[in-house]
């Protein structure tokens, strides 16, 4: 044992002596002056490498611009430069963070080198890590957290939700706004949209009942879109049975313009309240329908009742009867045919400018609002210009017997014209005088505030009395206005606007004094439509006139004193009352029109909307004078339904049920929205959405 212990400390001894030989290291006691010629010789000798090899061992260094060096201690990282004030830089900035690496002058480090370093399926910016600099894995928001918590199959940044880390897996970045129609299906996943409450985290059934008024008008909105908008227009369904899940028939065609344009303008106050992305979509949509409408026939300002494709189903093909002389079959248009339903009265034109109006303020989409610019500044253009024609005209309830006159040359204005329209390719006119808010008319379509002005170049006329009309002054006012709101502000419009709007500062005066003169005068409601044709310009009117004296002038002596207290005040009809809600004269409290009409609407049947048996007799008085109908408007919640409530006279007392037929809802939609804008209605409470699910 001690042999070996010895033997150990001789050859450790003899190790050392050769290693100490070897480095140049000095035995203890060692005389140092002994070695130090032979040291700086040997320094002498080497400059040339040994520096150099000191150099990059010891510390960083750079040639300077005199020829000298920059030393940076510590050395500075690969791809770092050392500076003059021997400091380390990459590129033109400071030097990289440990987790980065200097490359072509730039840092690069985890959150900027286009990996996803922590397999959370987020990359650089993208990641909610990279605030600190770094991907450190899963976070504790639901589009980063490792979880499919909507149950749909898609996780994290898999989820289509999830457009970024921070996002809900439900709701995405967007809040809770509706993406979807209630009970579609999206293609190609299969996921069908439904109602999500986020406050629970949970999906929900629709339930339109007491204070759920935005979920009714949901309903509404998916019963109208899956069974009442056949190629874009809106109407009724009738269906095989009572089930009403096939429809055979479609009703109200011949009105589809002013409900497809009142429905565009529901759409777009929709997305305006609460921002739902399927609402800007079908507003976008919409418009290029309406856009097809107004063009078709080739007449500049001729709107089409309603246009579907020639190779439709047979239900739309029902629409266009061939016998019948307002329906165009397999016209090409666009490069495809078409059929179109003309013969167009006024009343359809309210219905598209209202929405073209708000959905101009509504969508961003450029293509979008020229589409709405072109047509709305083509028919105004149309409506200034003087056009001479050829006109056949009779006249009845004028003389003891009609009077025919022969063809006669005329000069009209405020007049769209469409020869095809009429069998003898000029237009023609019938008056009755018993009747003259509506005249019959073939090949052209009129806006005369006074109905006198062309009737009187016809000499046996000359002498003849004015005929204003209140109703269509409003409508030439309401146009106007939107033109110049169209075209405010628009390049290459300059000159068009201008005179647009020296045209309007010239007559609407007129139109003005004329508008004041409305009255309500159907006898046992007869007619109320009517009054509904007025009040959807007259709210356009009312608030996009831009001069304060007439806007105080619509807005109390027209709509406050001659179409609401002297018109429709006691009629329970919640659209009017919200629309003069919306457009108040200065200083007018209507707080308490807005929470009875409220209250009325809250009353509104659930979807879908069907015509019931209503028998009134026992509960509201009879009007003396018009038999069968109430002295007092019947409450909404139990009111006769014939078509869209707010057009229809609230008086009846009995009405038939219609179990295969679904009315459009259009009516509840139209002043749930209208109310919402304007703050009058709620927002429901808990907040749902409608999501993939």
């Amino acid at each position: 044992m001690r042999t070996i212990r010895g033997l150990f400390i001789i050859l450790t001894s003899a190790f050392l002596f050769n290693a100490c030989e070897s480095t140049g290291l000095k035995g203890a006691g060692e005389d140092e002056k002994d070695s130090g010629t032979d040291a700086t010789a040997g320094a002498d000798a080497d400059s040339d490498t040994d520096s150099d090899a000191d150099s990059d061992n010891d510390s960083d260094s750079d040639s300077d611009s005199d020829g000298g060096s920059n030393t940076c201690d510590p050395p500075c990282d690969p791809g770092e430069d050392c500076n003059e004030d021997n400091v380390c830089v990459c590129g033109d900035g400071p030097a990289c963070e440990d987790d980065e690496e200097c490359i072509d002058g730039e840092c690069i480090g985890p959150c900027n080198d286009g990996v996803d370093n922590d397999g959370d399926g987020w990359t650089d910016d993208d990641d909610p890590d990279c605030p600190d600099d770094a991907e450190d894995g899963f976070g504790d928001t639901e589009c980063n957290d490792n979880v499919d918590n909507d149950e749909d199959g898609f996780t994290d940044s898999e989820d289509p939700e999830c457009d970024a880390a921070e996002g809900d897996e439900m709701l995405g970045t967007g809040g809770c706004v509706d993406v979807c129609v209630y009970g579609g299906e999206e293609d190609g996943t299969g996921r069908i949209c439904e109602l999500w409450q986020p406050s629970t985290g949970t999906w929900e059934e629709m339930d339109d009942g007491d204070g759920f008024l935005e979920t009714r008008a949901r309903l509404y909105n998916a019963w109208l879109q899956k069974y009442m908008e056949p190629a874009g227009g809106v109407m009724s369904a009738y269906y095989s049975d009572d089930t009403l899940s096939e429809v055979i028939l479609y009703g109200n065609d011949r009105d589809s313009a002013i409900w497809t344009g009142t429905y565009l303008a529901s759409e777009s106050l929709r997305y305006m309240t609460d921002g739902h992305p399927e609402a800007l979509e079908h507003v976008n949509r919409t418009v290029k329908v309406l856009h097809r409408w107004f063009n078709i026939s080739g007449d500049p300002g001729y709107l089409a009742r309603y246009v579907a494709p020639a190779d439709s189903p047979e239900m739309i093909q029902k629409i266009f009867d061939p016998g019948e002389y307002e329906n165009h079959r397999d016209v090409k248009f666009e490069n495809e045919f078409w059929h179109w339903k003309g013969h167009t009265s006024r009343d359809q034109y309210q219905g598209p400018l209202l929405g073209y109006s708000l959905a101009y303020e509504a969508t961003d989409d450029e293509d979008v609002r020229e589409m709405i610019r072109d047509d709305v500044v083509e028919l105004v253009e149309q409506l200034m210009s003087v056009q001479k024609q050829t006109i056949a005209l009779s006249v009845i309830n004028f003389l003891p017997t009609p009077l025919v006159l022969p063809a006669v040359e005329l000069d009209f204005q405020y007049t769209v014209f469409a020869p095809s329209e009429s069998s003898s390719n000029s237009p023609e006119i019938v008056i009755d005088v018993d009747d003259l808010e509506g005249i019959t008319i073939n090949g052209f379509q009129e806006f005369y505030p006074d109905l006198s002005a062309p009737l009187k170049q016809i000499p046996a006329l000359s002498a003849m009395f004015p005929i204003p009309r209140a109703s269509s002054s409003i409508m030439l006012n309401s146009f106007f206005l939107v033109a110049l709101q169209v075209t405010e502000g628009v390049d290459n419009y300059e000159d068009r606007r201008d005179a647009i709007k020296t045209f309007y500062e010239a007559n609407v005066g007129d139109w003005l004094k004329i508008s004041r003169q409305w009255t309500y005068d159907n006898v046992c409601g007869s007619k109320y439509y009517g009054v509904h044709i007025a009040f959807e310009p007259v709210y356009n009117m009312g608030r996009l006139e831009y001069g304060s004296v007439r806007r105080e002038v619509i807005r109390r002596n027209v709509i406050l004193n001659r179409m609401w207290k002297n018109g429709v005040e006691d009629h329970k009809n919640v659209f009017f009352a919200f629309v003069h809600a919306a457009v108040p004269p200065d200083g007018l409290d209507v707080s308490s029109v807005v929470s009875t009409h409220v209250e009325q609407l809250e009353q509104f049947p659930q979807a879908p909307l069907v015509p019931v048996d209503v028998d009134l007799t026992g509960q509201y008085t009879e009007d003396p004078e018009c038999s069968g109908l109430a002295q007092e408007a019947v409450d909404v919640g139990i009111r006769v339904v014939k078509d869209v409530m707010w057009q229809r006279h609230p008086w009846y007392l009995t009405g038939d049920a219609q179990p295969t037929h679904t009315l459009t809802g259009l009516d509840y939609m139209m002043a749930y929205w209208l109310g919402r804008y304007h703050g009058f209605i709620d927002k429901d409470d808990p907040v749902q959405c409608l999501r993939w699910h």
